[in-house]
């Protein structure tokens, strides 16, 4: 729908805003799952994403997966051609857990986007990964999605509530930014 421009400079801090408030070490799975629910609202709620992030399906649900080449990056296991030191300044990555090694900047959230981050971390960040399995396989566009494939963003919006007037709402502002 739109072209994204990915900002991984915030994609970063969203991460380690996530990671403050959970238990730590933060497990990896529940920090990302906890960035999907809380854009997934945000895009809802207030028309944007918080970062402009990308979803695929792996098997056990949708991952943010600029936020995950990040953690992956950060724990030795991406071939990553970017080089992007200020993450591995900031994380500390192991095979399934997160920890922070500075503090998020919260200058760059606005407040809509800490209110959804909280409230994401909140509800999801400590449930089972059976549980948030369960919760995250009921979008209809991750179950849409080839197995492993990107989730399609305008697939991601329409299921939202007022998805259609939200999916035209996005056109108005930006066409464009519009795919053909």
């Amino acid at each position: 729908m739109l072209a994204q421009k990915f900002d991984r400079r915030k994609a970063l801090h969203t991460l380690l805003y996530v990671i403050s408030r959970l238990p730590q070490p933060a497990n990896i799975y529940n920090v990302l799952k906890c960035i999907y629910f809380a854009d997934r609202e945000h895009l809802e709620q207030y028309g944007r994403q918080i970062y402009e992030e990308t979803y695929f399906a792996p098997e056990h649900g949708p991952v943010p997966s600029r936020a995950y080449d990040i953690v992956k990056y950060a724990a030795g296991r991406a071939s990553w051609d970017i080089k992007f030191p200020e993450a591995l300044e900031a994380l500390e990555a192991t095979k399934t857990e997160l920890s922070k090694k500075i503090e998020p900047d919260l200058n760059i959230f606005s407040r809509s986007e800490l209110i959804c981050l909280s409230d994401a971390a909140k509800k999801y960040g400590t449930l089972s990964f059976n549980k948030l399995k369960h919760l995250s396989h009921q979008s209809k566009a991750f179950r849409k999605a080839d197995p492993n494939g990107d989730i399609d963003l305008d697939d991601l919006i329409l299921e939202l509530h007022d998805g259609k007037e939200l999916k035209q709402h996005l056109l108005d502002r930006h066409p464009g930014k519009a795919k053909a």
